[in-house]
């Protein structure tokens, strides 16, 4: 008889806020400029939740009591809650969320994460799936961020529900600059386009997270990565003016010099069903200019994918792709985004950001932060075996005879990261449901 569906309970029924619970009385969503109605939802806390797994957690072995927090917001100094899980040293994996404060959705991923290895985990397993998930918390270290954005996140429930950036207030000088644009035949800045960049002297609140890590990029203007201030389309994407020093970007970046090298990363975004990832990844040929695939990159992002395509419930309908659009060449990309900088500072750290549910176009009113409560335990379901996956593929496994190894390309030494590839690193969670349909 199959074992019975995995069920969280009411972890799975709420959103989170990041240090309190209870019900209230929120903005509905709404086009942004339109006015908003109010609806009233119960949120369960973040901090709380953490503080309940990280007890259990350490009481099985599996959890370090002593890591809370990665750092503070950069506005209110709000706490930045993380869980340190696992006592292998067989790869070290970073799994983050809300980076982005409107896609709740993502902290909710990252947190069921995280409980589904503690409630799942037996010291003395007895079904192939118990000892899958014991090897992994016995040969893996995993760092879970569930909110990197909990200043914005709060704005985004109680002000304004389309809220992208953090909560930062800026009082910048006039802005009259040229910036390169993006060349995505080159991976570089364009030797001759320039996009010119005006606003007004004034205070400007909030940046784009996932848009300000100093990447070898950053100084590009795109139209999905502006160094534009002013509210609006361009500014939901507001890179800043400088080089990055907001706090958030700060935590994760201390976070991975201080506790890395990392070998993977997973960093879950919302919404449309696409698998993003580096340009190391991807699907091209392995000699093609300027960038040689990295074909174990290229192998675990296939399999994650596949297991992707098996989930009914909303099945992945868009292809690799990455971040620039051939259509609109170089606008869409993003030039300082968390992939492309933790794989500058950390050569052969694969990295994937799945933009999960809804797909795209997505039902009305289901963007962002209007996904439905119902819906969180499906999203999470449908992205378990690809996280496993990731957990399982990241760092050295198992050795069959003939197995393949590779050494991940890089151009400095001391992170250089040599790997041994297990060929069903991600094939053994097919059909991996928790139980569910």
């Amino acid at each position: 008889m199959p074992a019975p569906p995995w069920d969280p309970g009411d972890h799975a029924r709420h959103y989170h806020l990041n240090s309190f619970s209870g019900t209230f009385p929120i903005p509905t969503v709404v086009p942004r400029g339109q006015p908003a109605g109010r609806e009233s939802k119960t949120f369960r806390s973040l901090e709380s939740d953490l503080n309940d797994l990280r007890a259990e957690g350490a009481r099985l072995g599996i959890v370090d009591p002593g890591e809370t927090t990665i750092g503070r917001g950069s506005f209110l100094s709000t706490p930045i809650w993380a869980l340190k899980m696992g006592t292998g040293t067989q790869g070290r994996v970073l799994i983050t969320g809300g980076i982005h404060a409107r896609e709740w959705i993502t902290v909710e991923l990252t947190y069921l994460l995280a409980l589904y290895l503690v409630q799942n985990y037996r010291s003395a397993p007895s079904t192939p799936e118990e000892r899958r998930i014991h090897h992994l918390l016995h040969h893996r270290e995993i760092w879970f961020v569930p909110l990197i954005n909990p200043e914005g996140h709060h704005f985004s429930v109680f002000s304004d529900r389309t809220w992208r950036m953090n909560l930062n207030l800026h009082d910048l000088p006039a802005m009259d600059r040229e910036f390169p644009t993006y060349d995505p035949s080159t991976y570089e800045a364009h030797p001759t386009n320039r996009r010119r960049i005006q606003y007004p002297a004034g205070l400007y609140l909030g940046v784009d997270l996932n848009r300000s890590f100093p990447t070898h990029v950053w100084i590009c203007d795109t139209k999905a990565s502006t160094h534009n201030a002013q509210r609006g389309t361009a500014s939901d994407t507001f890179k800043g003016i400088d080089f990055p020093r907001e706090a958030e970007n700060e935590a994760l970046m201390s976070l991975i010099s201080d506790h890395g090298p990392f070998t993977a990363s997973l960093s879950f975004h919302s919404f449309g069903h696409v698998l993003l990832y580096t340009r190391w990844g991807g699907n091209h040929d392995n000699n093609a200019a300027p960038v040689p695939r990295n074909d174990h990159y290229h192998y675990v992002g296939q399999g994650m994918k596949d297991l992707y395509d098996q989930r009914r419930t909303y099945v992945y309908t868009s292809p690799y792709r990455w971040y620039s659009n051939p259509a609109e060449p170089g606008e869409a990309a993003c030039t300082g985004d968390f992939l492309e900088y933790h794989w500058e500072r950390t050569p052969g750290c694969f990295g994937f950001a799945p933009e999960v549910s809804p797909q795209s176009p997505a039902p009305p009113g289901w963007e962002f932060s209007g996904l439905p409560e119902s819906q969180i335990l499906p999203c999470f379901v449908d992205n378990l075996a690809p996280a496993l996956a990731l957990i399982c593929c990241a760092g050295y496994f198992n050795q069959p005879p003939g197995a393949r190894q590779t050494t991940q390309p890089t151009t400095n030494a001391n992170w250089a990261v040599r790997l041994r590839v297990m060929p069903s690193c991600w094939r053994v969670f097919r059909d991996w449901t928790a139980g569910w349909p």
